[in-house]
Parts: C-alpha cells; structure tokens; sequence
C-alpha cells in the first residue's frame, strides 16, 4: 500500500510537472499574443490618428467645395440669365434689322449707291460695275493657240454669179520702166454686198372677153396679190425686217422710201390672210410634250400690255394683249387637259391651265442667292444658301454634260434627294421656310426633268425668246391700236415658227404669198408641216 503510494505521487509529480510546463508554454504563448495585440493596437491607433486627420481634411475641402458650389450656382443663374437675354436681343436684333429693310423697301429708300432692280439689275444698269473676275478674262474666243485652222474655203468659178476679168496691168509698177506681158490668170474669190432695193417692174397683163358669157377677165400678176403696190417678195422682205428682225416699221419705211402708212396697212393686210395658219400652228403646239412660257411688257397706245411667248425648238407663239390673266394662256393651250409640260416660273396665272407644269429653277437660284445678300451675317441662312445653291445650280447645268441616259437619271435622282433633304431640315427663320415651302409645296411641279432628260428645269429658252421683243418695246414704244397687236402677234408667230422648223423666214412667206396670189383659199399648213414629222426638243 505504501509502496503504491509512493509510485502514485512520483507520477502525480510527473504529470504536475508536465501541466506545468504546459502553463508556462501557454503563458509564453500569451505573453506573446499580448505582445502582438499590442502592436496591433498601436498600429490601429496610428491607422485611426491618420484616420481621424484624413477625415478632418476632407470635410475642410468639402466645406470649400460647398461653399464654391454655392457660388457657382449664384454665378450660373446669373449667366444663364444672360445668355437668355443675349439670345433675345440677337432674336430682336434680327427682327429689326427686317423690319428696317420692309421699311426702306416700302418707303424706296435709297443711298444712291444701290442697283434699281437688286439681283435681278442687268450689267448695263448697275450703279457700280465690278470688273470682269480673272477667270472670264481667260476665256477668250477663238481657237487655241498652235491650232492651224480649217483655212479659207472659195467658191469655184461654176458657182460664182458674176465673173469679171481684169486685164489692166497693176498700178503699183515693179520698176522705173516696167515692160509687162501676161503670163496667166489668177483666181481671187469675193463675196459683194448688194444692198436691198426696190426695183420698179411694170406688169403689162393682157386682157380677154368670153365670147360665150360675155365677162371681161384679165391675165394675173403671179408675184403679187390682186391691187397690190409691192410684189409678194418684196412684201416678204419688208415684213421679215419688220416682224423677224424687229426693225422699227418707221426706220423701214425711209430706208425703202415707202409711206410709212401703206407699209402699216400692207402688214395688217397679209396678217388676215395668214390668220388661218397662225390658229393652225396653235393647234398643232398643244401635240408637244413641252413648252417653254413666259410674259413681259408692252405698250398699245401709251398704255400697259402684255407680251406673251410660248415656245420650244419647233414652234414659237407670240400673243400681244392688254391683260396677264390666264385666259391669256388658255387662247393658246384651251380648256381642255393636254399631256403637256409647261415650264414657267412661279406666276400664279399659269395655275388654273389643265397641264403638267415645271417650275423654273433659275427662279429659285435667284430668290436664294437674293436671301443671301440680304442677310450676310445670318449664319443660319448662309449655311442653308451655301448648301443648296450648288445643288440648284448642279441640276440647272445637268443637260449641258452629255450624259448617257442611265447616267443622267441616276445624278438627276441624287441631285432630287439632296434638295428635298436640305429643304425638309427644319429651320425656325421665316426666309428659309419661305424658300423650303417652294420645294415642299410643289414637289410635283419642280422634278419633272429627273425622269425625262429631255424636258429642262429652267426657263432660259423663253427668257432669251422674249428678248427681242424687249428691245423693240424700248425703241418702237409698242402697238398703237389692237389690231396692230393682232399683226405683230400673227406675223411674228409664222415667221419665228417657219425659221424653227428649218425655213428662210422670207423665202416661207414668200412662197406662202404666192399660194395665196395663186388660190386665195390655199392651204398653207402642208408648207409649214410636212408629211414627215419634225422632232420638238428644247433648247
């Protein structure tokens, strides 16, 4: 028992000591735990302390930043509001500046320095002329330089009208003594002028007696209408100077020695005779499939008149009235609708005829680079200007390229695309929406030359056509009388149309004279039409 107590307390001491080298490794590894606690601690207070700065920092910057916001926000209200107010001072500056030009406008207010008729001022009107720009004094007429040229082509010795021989020795001698004899012969070829005279041609016409009815008849003049004082080529000379060339009828008269009342009276004379061919060509026009129309003005006895023109390459008709209604045009295209294009400008009196119109874009070209001029300093409507002006332009000059049809539709169909794209852009400026309305509202009327290459978009034929008539109503003063109208109108229309389809205009109503000297009741139209059809392009 003993013996088994003393085993039992050296094992009790052993495992007491083994529990307490286990303390002393536990408080070892407490101590150590303690330590790094500490640490840790010291570093998280440090942590904290930059912590606690860092934080303090930040509110100081966020108190500034506050405070500049607040200032920034004062100072934004103030400048919006200033912008808003330079907005509307730019909106009523632009106001004004319109209204100031419908004044000056209405009131014709004028420094002296402006042309009288704006854009639309020919060169010979303007006030101040600028010189021609370098590129058109580069463009000189003639053949390039280098180039030989076809050379002078005479006609042969068969072909002359009159041959003269010169046998005479020069006068110009070679020598002080000078001993010649001919050797040969020399052609020289010369075109002389013979200037337009009357010759005095008596007719000595013989006269018969029917035996079986009794009456007297007398043999005709065949060049000259029964009672007539001028043949019927010297008629057509007259009337051709007159009524083609636009030769003031007093300046004809004295150059021919005629009174100037019979050549009046010989005119209104062969126009009656020829009404039925002018009412032919009128009717023969509405088969086209396009024309070119157009008015301006004219005077009947000092008062106002209209010229109108409706034309294209095989006809040209002139009407001479004392109004610009459309009952005008409707003489000319009647009543009835006509698978016709008309090309015209932007006039309302063309609107009631029952036909196809194509707007003029020279028109509109001009309306937008007169919209440009007047505000330079608009950017919103330069921009627009600047964009659609070379468009306009583009299709204007389309023809003149020489495209193959399949070319021509697809450029004629871009060309469409960009325009209604640029004038479909909203814009807030009444000067832009005015020109966008044009496209928008007649889209029908301005794109007919986009499926037809033949058919133009600009009225250049019947302005150039209307320029003769122009000139002689500034130096003849127009008509004095109705039916000097109806003359002018009927025989210019015959002699205009009769040159379009390919005749001399003298020659063709010459030759129409002396069908009707023939047979009173002859029918000139197949003089002018033909069996052949004559194909009708523009110009």
């Amino acid at each position: 028992m003993k013996k088994n107590y003393v085993q039992y307390l050296k094992e009790r001491n052993t495992h007491l000591e083994w529990e307490l080298e286990a303390v002393e490794r536990s408080a070892v590894q407490a101590e150590n735990r303690a330590d790094a606690c500490q640490n840790r601690y010291a570093k998280e207070k440090r942590l904290r302390e930059y912590a606690e700065e860092e934080l303090k920092r930040v509110q100081e910057e966020n108190s500034e930043l506050r405070a500049k916001a607040v200032l920034w926000e004062s100072n934004g209200r103030d400048l919006h509001a200033e912008l808003e107010k330079m907005k509307e001072l730019s909106e009523r500056y632009k106001g004004a500046l319109k209204r100031i030009k419908d004044l000056e406008k209405k009131l014709n207010i004028r420094k002296g320095t402006e042309d009288p008729y704006g854009i639309n001022t020919p060169s010979s009107k303007k006030v101040n002329k600028p010189n021609s720009s370098i590129e058109n004094r580069a463009k000189r007429g003639g053949a390039k330089k280098g180039h030989k040229g076809a050379g002078r082509k005479d006609f042969t010795l068969q072909e002359a009208d009159i041959v003269r021989r010169n046998d005479g020795p020069p006068e110009q001698h070679c020598c002080d003594t000078p001993s010649l004899r001919q050797t040969g012969t020399e052609y020289h070829a010369v075109y002389n002028f013979k200037p337009m005279e009357l010759q005095r041609v008596m007719n000595i016409n013989a006269q018969f007696h029917c035996d079986n009815c009794g009456q007297d008849l007398t043999a005709q003049t065949p060049d000259a209408m029964p009672g007539a004082k001028y043949s019927n080529a010297a008629a057509a000379q007259i009337m051709t100077e007159c009524y083609f060339y636009q030769s003031p009828i007093g300046s004809v008269a004295r150059r021919m020695n005629i009174n100037k009342g019979t050549l009046i009276g010989m005119a209104h004379r062969y126009a009656y005779k020829l009404k039925p061919l002018f009412d032919h060509i009128i009717f023969e026009m509405r088969k086209c499939v396009f024309l070119h129309a157009d008015e301006t003005g004219w005077t009947m006895d000092g008062k106002k008149a209209y010229s109108w023109i409706f034309a294209n390459d095989a006809f040209k008709v002139f009407l001479f009235r004392d109004s610009r209604g459309s009952k005008v045009p409707r003489e000319v295209l009647g009543n009835e609708k006509l698978m016709l294009i008309l090309i015209t400008d932007r006039y309302r009196g063309y609107i009631p005829l029952l036909v196809e119109r194509q707007l003029c874009f020279v028109h509109i070209l001009r309306d937008v680079e007169k919209l440009k001029l007047e505000f330079p300093y608009d950017m919103q409507i330069v921009s627009f200007c600047e964009n659609l002006i070379p468009k306009l332009s583009a299709a204007i000059t389309l023809r003149t390229l020489g495209l193959k049809p399949d070319e021509y539709l697809k450029r004629a169909a871009l060309l469409q695309t960009q325009i209604m794209s640029i004038c479909n852009t909203q814009s807030n400026d009444p000067g832009i929406q005015k020109i966008q309305d044009i496209f928008r509202l007649n889209e029908a009327q301005l794109f007919h030359w986009v499926e037809n290459p033949d058919i133009p978009c600009e009225n250049n034929y019947a302005e150039r056509g209307l320029r003769p008539i122009v000139i002689s109503r500034k130096i003849s003063f127009g008509c004095q009388s109705e039916q000097g109208m109806k003359t002018r109108e009927i025989l210019m229309t015959i002699l205009h149309t009769a040159k379009c389809r390919g005749h001399d205009p003298a020659e063709f109503l010459e030759k129409a004279l002396n069908m009707l000297t023939s047979d009173p009741n002859a029918d000139l139209t197949k003089l002018l039409f033909p069996d052949e059809p004559v194909l009708e392009k523009t110009a």
